[in-house]
């Protein structure tokens, strides 16, 4: 039910274990859904980060308050590597659960809870940790009277986690701040946030000679594969030229569906460069009926951005 089921809103805690080696404690509010596709989302306190991050089948991608990038770009772009698969995985409740309830040491007992009979699973299972290594953990399940879960807790040797249930088998709900942005191509969830700022690199594309840049794929209906095609026609020079969208140093290519845009160094002497650096591509329509160059293509979502190597 809680894989399949409309999805569910949780609230983890994850923390050192007593004399364990983990890390620092980390909290999030969990939303889950199934439509149109899986995702679970964390969203991350502002005093951890104010990230939101989704995975999406392994796939993570990661929202963050424009101020704290503006702020400091260098150290927060430095520590992008952080939004891992395994560091924001479905493990922490659905694998979590689905261990510990095959557990071969399963039991199962009647107790009182705030006032209201629960039944409380305990057992222990092997799960992969917030670092993708299996960790032996010993946890309990409290569930209420319809069956439907409450609580999970559950201990290994380095972390103690918790997750409180505030909604099961119901869409998480969507709300909308001020000023907020639709998460690329979900009606799920919206993201008060005003960029996606981090995916992981599908693959390295070069240009300029020789210079290698990852490719990431930043729009939630463009795959890895059909961003790394992108970038390699783009690189090649494959395209035409929108002459609206050019000038000194820049250059964008029109590529069927969507556009990539260029830009040229400068050279010390203050001139155009020779070398020009990939800086994203985005969504595009044609208009043949456009009244001027400008009017001709409309640019919309960016579904890939560069980063060198």
């Amino acid at each position: 039910m809680l894989e399949d089921g409309d999805g569910f809103t949780a609230d983890l805690v994850r923390e050192p274990a007593d004399e364990g080696t983990g890390g620092e404690p980390f909290t999030a509010e969990l939303l889950y859904a199934t439509a149109p596709q899986n995702v679970l989302l964390y969203r991350i306190p502002p005093e951890q980060g104010g990230e939101t991050v989704a995975n999406i089948g392994d796939r993570v991608l990661a929202y963050a308050p424009r101020d704290s990038v503006i702020d400091d770009p260098v150290g927060w772009y430095a520590e992008a590597d952080r939004f891992t698969a395994d560091a924001y995985s479905r493990d922490a409740v659905l694998g979590a659960m689905e261990a510990l309830t095959s557990a071969e040491d399963l039991d199962g007992t009647e107790t009182e809870v705030d006032g209201a009979q629960v039944t409380r699973l305990t057992g222990t299972f092997t799960i992969d940790g917030p670092d993708g290594e299996p960790m032996d953990a010993r946890g309990e399940l409290d569930l209420d009277a319809d069956g439907l879960p409450l609580r999970l807790a559950y201990t290994s040797a380095d972390w103690a986690t918790t997750v409180d249930f505030t909604s099961v088998d119901e869409a998480p709900p969507v709300e909308e701040p001020e000023g907020a942005m639709f998460a690329p191509e979900t009606q799920i969830f919206e993201v008060p946030y005003d960029a996606l700022m981090y995916t992981p690199a599908c693959g390295q594309v070069s240009m300029n000679g020789g210079r290698e840049w990852n490719v990431h794929a930043v729009s939630w209906d463009m795959g890895c594969e059909d961003a790394v095609d992108l970038a390699e026609r783009f690189a090649s020079g494959e395209g035409e030229v929108m002459t609206g969208w050019a000038g000194t140093g820049q250059q964008r290519l029109y590529l069927g569906d969507n556009s990539c845009e260029r830009l040229a160094l400068r050279r010390p002497d203050g001139g155009a460069g020779n070398e020009p650096l990939p800086m994203s591509c985005e969504a595009t329509q044609q208009n043949p009926d456009a009244a001027s160059p400008m009017e001709e293509y409309e640019i919309g979502e960016t579904v890939v951005r560069f980063t060198e190597v």
